[in-house]
């Protein structure tokens, strides 16, 4: 239950630093990098595994995502450039979800609109110009999904 980035961070780094596993279901994505950047190094040190975001908005997109990637490239022998997901709920979001939305935009204003923002690199870091990279916050119509 979250907001993790509000009661989390103390079960981390003693979990990261006693060398005990730690998972949860956050999607706090700002916090996660924190996290990261706090406690990676203790974490790797103790043998402590630490993995954040295992909940339902962000496993059973990476799970589908993996199996198209492998299906592609097993069927084609060519590389996925792309994936694209639609999803449709039902139903209310929680207090701890929306307290957390609100938290995370106090926290860290900006942030969560950063793409890259647990690694990788966008090609326009890299000198090139793609869509691709641009903030995907923002919607849009897809007439073939």
């Amino acid at each position: 239950a979250g907001p993790f980035s509000k009661y989390s961070d103390a079960l981390v780094g003693a979990c990261a630093a006693g060398g005990v596993s730690y998972v949860d279901i956050n999607g706090e994505i700002p916090w996660v990098a924190r996290v990261i950047e706090h406690h990676d190094e203790a974490a790797r040190a103790s043998g402590a595994l630490i993995v954040p975001n295992c909940g339902f908005d962000s496993v059973p997109s990476d799970l589908c995502a993996l199996r198209a990637t492998r299906l592609l490239a097993d069927g084609t022998g060519s590389a996925c450039v792309s994936v694209q997901g639609v999803m449709h709920m039902t139903g209310a979001m929680s207090g701890g979800t929306i307290e957390t939305g609100l938290e995370m935009e106090r926290l860290y204003p900006g942030e969560l609109r950063q793409p890259f923002r647990l690694g990788g690199a966008s090609r326009l870091a890299r000198g090139g110009e793609d869509p691709s990279d641009a903030d995907p916050s923002e919607e849009r119509y897809d007439g073939t999904l």
